[in-house]
């Protein structure tokens, strides 16, 4: 549970992370890029220093890269969805993930949540509500079909993390997941067409700097706790994201975080405890 917890505190680096790296004007494509080669250089070394008994199999080999596929879909839909819509709606729409993840659980697995599981998310739904600063007015039709398209598949993502199998090396495993990824996103950014930013230090300073922290450190972390967690549990400990992001972005940003941002922060992190109660007792109660 706690790695999974920091899973989701990791990933509430990156927004600040990648605001900085806009400023010192490298394009999102490239930063996009740049978290890559770092996380796979980690993974490979961790794989070549740990040994497993388990030989995947091709079917687990398809879920690791479908999973890999899945992560990039997320930024791809993510990242297009915030050029039409601000960013604290696009935020809200990505954490729609919390409630869709134990619903296609409870749907494809009849994993349904617990009371308290339920509570937990109602509670951070309604925090990120308040903390991603909802703002009146019309919303891009595209933009919108974009931000529950990265919820959805950030869901699937998280889904599928907690049903490979656990024996095999979360080292290998991420390893593979990360592969397929940099192939799809290289195959939609194309960037042999701007190769000017590659030979940029900006380019790899930020890009690493987000690799760890949106690619390393969660993915690991989430290969390892998902098959252990119940989906629901999952999904909440994983929306520890904004609270950090929210918090990272008044103290290393300078932003101005209104009282509500920060009511919906304390209601987030409220939702995760109430959630994680009955952890415990989970193999023991039956959802209701």
């Amino acid at each position: 549970m706690i790695l999974m917890l920091m899973a989701g505190i990791s990933y509430g680096l990156v927004t600040p992370l990648a605001k900085l790296g806009i400023v010192h004007d490298v394009p999102v494509a490239w930063l996009t890029l740049a978290q890559y080669p770092i996380s796979l250089i980690i993974f490979h070394f961790g794989k070549t220093m740990t040994s497993s008994k388990v030989i995947p199999r091709w079917q687990d080999h398809l879920t690791m890269i479908a999973i890999g596929a899945l992560g990039a879909g997320v930024s791809l839909t993510y990242y297009r969805s915030l050029t039409f819509l601000p960013g604290s709606i696009g935020i809200v729409l990505l954490f729609q993930f919390t409630w869709m993840l134990p619903l296609l659980s409870g749907l494809l697995h009849h994993h349904w949540p617990t009371r308290c599981q339920r509570y937990g998310i109602a509670a951070v739904l309604a925090g990120t509500f308040l903390a991603g600063g909802i703002v009146r007015g019309s919303l891009s039709l595209e933009g919108f079909a974009l931000g529950l398209a990265s919820a959805l598949l950030y869901a699937l993502t998280l889904l599928l993390s907690g049903r490979i199998n656990a024996a095999i090396s979360p080292w290998y495993r991420s390893e593979i997941s990360l592969a397929s990824g940099l192939l799809l996103i290289a195959i939609a950014y194309q960037p042999w067409h701007n190769l000017q930013w590659a030979i940029d230090p900006s380019t790899w300073v930020w890009g690493s700097l987000m690799g760890l922290f949106s690619q390393a450190i969660p993915l690991l972390f989430t290969y390892i706790s998902a098959p252990q967690l119940p989906p629901a549990l999952t999904g909440m400990l994983a929306s520890s994201e904004l609270p950090v992001a929210v918090i990272l972005s008044a103290v290393w940003l300078n932003e101005t975080v209104s009282i509500w941002r920060w009511i919906g922060v304390a209601i987030i992190l409220a939702g995760i405890l109430i959630g994680s109660v009955p952890l415990k007792r989970l193999k023991h109660t039956s959802p209701l």
